[in-house]
Order: C-alpha cells, then sequence, then structure tokens
C-alpha cells in the first residue's frame, strides 16, 4: 500500500484558495442581483411615468367608469352606458380680456383661473374632462348624487369667484365672471 502525505500547508493553501473564490463568486452574485433590482426598479419607474402621462389625457375616473383598471385594458369602441352630469365652464368676455393681455399674460391669466376652478370640481367628486380654450368640461359621476355634485361645485365657484374678485386676488385687474352650463341625462 502506497501512503502520499501531503504537507500540511499545501492543504491549507488550497482552503484559502477555495475559499477566497467562493467569497469572490458570492460577491460578483450580491453585484448581479443588485443590478438585476436597479434594472427591475427603472423599469417599473418608466412604466410609472408613462401611467401617469396618460392620466393626463385619460384620468383614472374615466377608466372606472369603463370599469378598466388601466388604459391598456382599453379598446376600440368600449363603451358603457350611464346617468351622470356634464358641467361646461367659460370665462365669460374672454376674447375683450384678452385683447388687452400679451400672449403671455393670456396664459398666465387662463392659468390662473383653471388652477382656481379644477380643485372645486374635484372636492365635489367630479373630474376635469377637457380644457377647451378658456373653459373646461368636467364630469360628475358619483351614482344619485352626480347632479348635486355638479350644482354644489356650480354654487362653490361662483361664491368663491365673487370673493376673489372683491380682493382682486387675479392679476391684470380683470374682473372674472364664468358660464356654468350643466346637463344630467344618459351618457354614452
Amino acid at each position: 500500500v502506497l501512503s502520499l502525505k501531503l504537507p500540511r500547508n499545501i492543504f491549507t493553501e488550497t482552503r484559502n484558495h477555495s475559499l477566497f473564490y467562493q467569497t469572490l463568486l458570492l460577491a460578483i452574485s450580491l453585484l448581479g442581483v443588485l443590478f438585476m433590482c436597479y434594472i427591475v426598479h427603472s423599469f417599473f419607474n418608466k412604466q410609472e411615468k408613462i401611467t401617469e402621462s396618460f392620466e393626463r389625457f385619460v384620468p383614472n375616473a374615466m377608466l372606472a367608469l369603463l370599469p378598466k383598471r388601466n388604459i391598456l385594458d382599453v379598446k376600440l369602441g368600449l363603451h358603457t352606458e350611464r346617468p351622470l352630469t356634464i358641467m361646461f365652464l367659460d370665462i365669460r368676455n374672454f376674447t375683450s380680456i384678452s385683447e388687452k393681455l400679451t400672449p403671455k399674460e393670456n396664459f398666465e391669466f387662463i392659468n390662473q383661473v383653471l388652477l382656481f376652478i379644477a380643485p372645486i370640481i374635484k372636492n365635489n367628486s367630479g373630474y376635469i374632462d377637457k380644457y377647451i380654450g378658456d373653459g373646461v368640461m368636467a364630469i360628475f359621476h358619483r351614482a344619485g348624487r352626480h347632479a348635486d355634485d355638479a350644482v354644489n361645485a356650480a354654487l362653490t365657484i361662483q361664491d368663491q369667484l365673487d370673493e376673489l374678485n372683491n380682493n382682486n386676488v387675479f392679476k391684470y385687474n380683470e374682473i372674472v365672471k364664468l358660464g356654468i352650463g350643466i346637463n344630467t341625462g344618459s351618457l354614452l
């Protein structure tokens, strides 16, 4: 029988190299996992930004009426019919007001008025479906309350508008008057 004995230092050196390579492999694996986490995070972050961009043009409340979870589920021809209330609102005499303002001042003036209106509509369970020049089209959809919500929003807008005009809140010293039309019925 032949017996071979390795010196103790060769065994120890081999074990240390093995431990070094195992540690190196673990470190590379951890870096790979972190890199994959970064890629997944970036992907979902980008998806969230795309969704937010779509929400500027198609509000979540509109998707809820269809009923769909996200814009990707909406197909051509998809529709539903239900009773809703629509409010149309525009700035009265806007043409004569805008003639006195520069294009930049016009832009700022419209934004100031619309930024005043938007939270009131939202607080009354409505959402702005579209901006139409100096006006908006808002939809009120709360079941059994949509007409009342629209009327409450209109009254709140008029009350607060009088207060804002009396305190000269709007720039350019213009008295802002709004025309509001409300229609309730079956909407497709």
